[in-house]
């Protein structure tokens, strides 16, 4: 199914169930270049912007941007360019949504890698206190100078 057929099917059988489909919550899960990370950086983000504007358009409003993958045969990104990657596509959803007033954002990748682990992990790996303050800072600058 595309974004949309999808999010008519979702509201359609809500409806079927007596549900208003205004307190439907739809997810645009890990949206990023990952699909594409074999692809230059350059191109798997053209694709990850059409696929964020795929999903503000058909009425998606929690948008997950995760942009923290390497890209094309790249090292992996630093926090600035993860930063400037989310900056992108969080600028695709406020353009093409269908009110960008509703969209919330969750940014980053502190979660298993898309489509869950490949193997069982021996530990968790959490985070330092440091490396999250170090992300929000980053995804911060990033965004003010889109003002």
């Amino acid at each position: 199914m595309t974004t949309e057929t999808f999010m008519r099917w979702v509201r359609d059988l809500a409806r079927d169930f007596g549900l208003n489909d205004d307190l439907l919550i739809m997810d645009g899960d890990q949206l990023g270049p990952n699909p594409w990370h074999h692809l230059p950086i350059h191109e798997a983000m053209q694709k990850a912007r059409c696929l964020v504007k795929e999903y503000v358009e058909a009425g998606f409003t929690k948008i997950h941007l995760d942009a923290s993958m390497a890209c094309g045969g790249e090292t992996n990104p630093t926090f600035e360019q993860i930063a400037q990657r989310a900056t992108d596509l969080y600028a695709a959803a406020e353009t093409y949504a269908l009110d960008p007033d509703k969209l919330s954002y969750n940014i980053g990748a502190e979660v298993p890698s898309p489509g869950g682990e490949t193997h069982e992990p021996d530990t968790l790996n959490v985070k330092s206190l440091d490396s999250f303050t170090n992300k929000i800072t980053t995804h911060r600058a990033s965004w003010k100078d889109l003002d």
